[in-house]
């Protein structure tokens, strides 16, 4: 799939869920993807509670989804055309609660905002699913390099201490010089940040803007560049706020009046 299309079902699942006031929560690909990194060419993956699941599942039926019946018990399964949404209310042994989805914070992603896990939770969902069957650190390895600064790796170690699969992933990040021994999260990082609020800015349709000079560091955004009027200037800015959090904004967006040009006279 490729982004374009993700996005379509991302802001027809998101807004679907809304509409019908079910609680949920990004995570996985489209976790990886609203963090900063590649999207999804698999699938779009939801954390819902178990009892909000066949909730879940009617209203993505109801804005025109097919359901299937998946021989897994711990999700259920909606396709938007060849797009597989996974509506997963049970991790591993432990139910999705109420807790895990209200402790993501909202993010937009492209012209949507919905709920994301953090990194650190992410990477810990990832890693709890491996076991002697499952054991490949390919993909791994690629979120991990990601959203190494994001996650916070000792709490990863600590809340999977009983896992040899993570222990050893641990080792071979260790190994590769992508994390060490005291490596705590950072809020956001400034250059993952900056990925996704120029991405946001390019493909929410409201604002289409690609020239827009974008410079974070841990306290403040600055935003360079012009555009055709003070209203723009004021959604990019309203934007921006959404996605930096308590850093401060400075708009430094010139506002450009465009002239039209002069008609000839003819005599």
């Amino acid at each position: 799939m490729d982004e374009s299309t993700f996005l379509t079902t991302l802001t027809r699942v998101v807004g679907a869920l809304h509409r019908a006031d079910v609680p949920f929560a990004l995570a996985g690909g489209a976790a990886v993807y609203a963090r900063g990194g590649p999207h999804s060419h698999h699938d779009i993956d939801l954390l819902v509670e178990p009892s909000e699941a066949e909730r879940a599942a009617k209203a993505l039926a109801e804005a025109g989804m097919s359901r299937v019946q998946p021989p897994e018990d711990w999700l259920l399964k909606v396709f938007d055309g060849e797009v597989l949404v996974d509506l997963i209310h049970h991790l591993g042994e432990i139910p999705v609660s109420a807790e895990t989805i209200s402790g993501a914070p909202p993010v937009q992603v492209g012209s949507v905002i919905a709920r994301v896990i953090t990194a650190t939770d992410l990477m810990v969902q990832k890693l709890a699913v491996l076991d002697c069957h499952r054991c490949d650190f390919a993909e791994l390895l690629i979120v991990a390099r990601i959203l190494r600064e994001q996650v916070d790796w000792p709490q990863v170690r600590r809340r999977l201490r009983n896992s040899p699969f993570a222990e050893a992933f641990w080792q071979l990040l260790r190994g590769l010089s992508i994390v060490d021994d005291d490596h705590p999260a950072q809020h956001q990082p400034p250059a993952h940040l900056v990925a996704v609020v120029r991405r946001t800015l390019a493909e929410d349709p409201e604002i289409g803007e690609l020239g827009i000079g974008i410079d974070i560091d841990d306290d403040s955004v600055c935003l360079t560049g012009s555009v055709n009027g003070p209203q723009r200037r004021a959604t990019i800015e309203s934007a921006v706020r959404r996605l930096v959090g308590p850093r401060n904004v400075i708009n430094d967006i010139e506002v450009v009046q465009l002239v039209e040009p002069a008609e000839q006279v003819t005599g």
